[in-house]
């Protein structure tokens, strides 16, 4: 699987795959601040080779990371605690979650006319039952999974997309996320891509599923593919 990290206030973003793709967000009011850091130095990243089948992604060279997320968070405090300023806590709860894919996914509801989804039919209930099954988001302190489904599909949020650049978007309802509450948003590798393949994970990602460390005590690099600063970064995240 993958996961992804925020919290409430939301804090930030992790990823997950072959069960997960996930990321943890902290929740807060200084959206324009995280989402402005993330434009400028979005996260760790490793270039990896073009693969055929769509990719969860987490690359910094093209900024595609899932937002928001703690590495995010944890670099722009660290600017602002070397500026004298007070370090954030989160971001907005009611912050749209985005999930870059490398190519489109496939979700029951993606065509669906809201008004004429019809989940008294059984197939489309098993469908979009099945994908609340395979993205969600969870409480890391506890409780049941939150499925990434839109209202009108029996869900809490207030939209679920993928847009032109593959992301896939949650927009949470106003009270949907609980405030000073950490989230990992969950991608399974039940989510597939339009032809019916399953999604992978991103080197970092699988570097992130690793048990053990990816820095010694002094801070430096165990991996001979990742300088010392992007081997710290991802161990803040590894689960």
């Amino acid at each position: 699987m993958f996961a992804n990290g925020f919290h409430g206030r939301r804090r930030a973003a992790r990823f997950l795959l072959p069960a997960l793709v996930g990321a943890a967000l902290l929740l807060t009011g200084c959206t324009d601040k995280v989402v402005e850091q993330a434009l400028g130095d979005p996260a760790p990243s490793i270039n990896a080779a073009e693969q055929s089948q769509v990719v969860a992604q987490f690359d910094q060279d093209t900024g595609r990371v899932a937002l928001p997320n703690d590495v995010v968070l944890l670099a722009l405090n660290a600017e602002l605690t070397a500026e004298g300023k007070t370090a954030l806590t989160g971001t907005a709860r009611t912050l749209p979650i985005r999930i870059p894919f490398s190519g489109p996914i496939s979700y029951p509801f993606a065509s669906s006319d809201p008004a004429t989804l019809n989940l008294g039919d059984t197939a489309t209930l098993a469908a979009v039952t099945a994908w609340g099954n395979s993205l969600f988001l969870l409480n890391t302190a506890g409780g049941a999974p939150i499925p990434a489904l839109p209202y009108y599909a029996g869900g809490g949020f207030k939209a679920v997309y993928q847009d032109a650049n593959n992301d896939l978007v949650l927009v949470p309802g106003d009270t949907q996320l609980s405030t000073n509450t950490t989230y990992a948003v969950v991608v399974t590798a039940a989510v597939t891509d339009t032809n019916g393949n399953a999604v992978q994970p991103s080197v970092p990602m699988l570097m992130i599923r690793q048990t053990n460390a990816l820095v010694d005590s002094a801070g430096r690099s165990l991996s001979s593919i990742v300088d010392d600063a992007t081997a710290g970064q991802l161990e803040q995240l590894r689960l």
